[in-house]
């Protein structure tokens, strides 16, 4: 009985090599091939709802003018912009859950709100696993970066979660909408490497 024991216990850390296997590679394919992301800072004053949203969503709509564009001050005309991730507080990449596909198999070592990491502005050293190989990748902006062995989980509030709505027709609820206070997951998975 305690062999079957040690045996399931090899098997699931087997599982689990090969799942982590399969996240980095899967990251990295997103971030390397990608050209769309922004640089965001995180402080406690900032409102997250609409960047998180945007991200959530793959995209934003931009007006004509002067800004902030893949780190240059630029004008860019206005319309619809592309985005994959952002790169937080200069440092950490920030993917929306729902671009990894084997997100939900994942194990991960630790969580922050969006209200906690805006206090502490930075990821806990203790929290961050980084295998002895380094997984690096380079994105398209020329900037080196390591891939963690486990995200961290970001939770924040989009506009999408704000949808309390039900809708009962003829007595039978046929559209329930979120919970006050519930949040989409978001995965920060990787740092820029100076």
């Amino acid at each position: 009985m305690n062999n079957k024991t040690e045996t399931q216990g090899l098997i699931s850390e087997y599982e689990q090599m090969s799942i982590e296997k399969d996240y980095y590679h899967e990251v990295r394919q997103l971030l390397e091939k990608s050209n769309n992301y922004e640089d965001h800072y995180l402080r406690c004053d900032t409102t997250t709802r609409e960047l998180l949203t945007n991200l959530k969503h793959g995209y934003y709509y931009k007006k004509d003018g002067y800004g902030w564009n893949n780190g240059m001050y630029e004008f860019s005309s206005g319309g619809r912009r592309e985005l994959d991730y952002y790169i937080i507080n200069n440092r950490y990449i920030l993917l929306f859950s729902g671009s990894i596909k084997i997100g939900l198999k994942l194990s991960v070592l630790s969580s922050y709100t969006a209200t906690e990491f805006k206090q502490v502005g930075r990821i806990d050293k203790n929290f961050i696993k980084i295998g002895k190989r380094q997984r690096k990748c380079k994105l398209k902006n020329g900037k080196l970066m390591v891939i963690y062995d486990q995200p961290i989980m970001l939770f924040g509030q989009t506009y999408d979660d704000m949808d309390y709505r039900k809708e009962w027709h003829y007595g039978l609820l046929e559209y329930e909408g979120n919970n006050y206070g519930d949040t989409s997951t978001f995965y920060f998975v990787g740092e820029i490497i100076f």
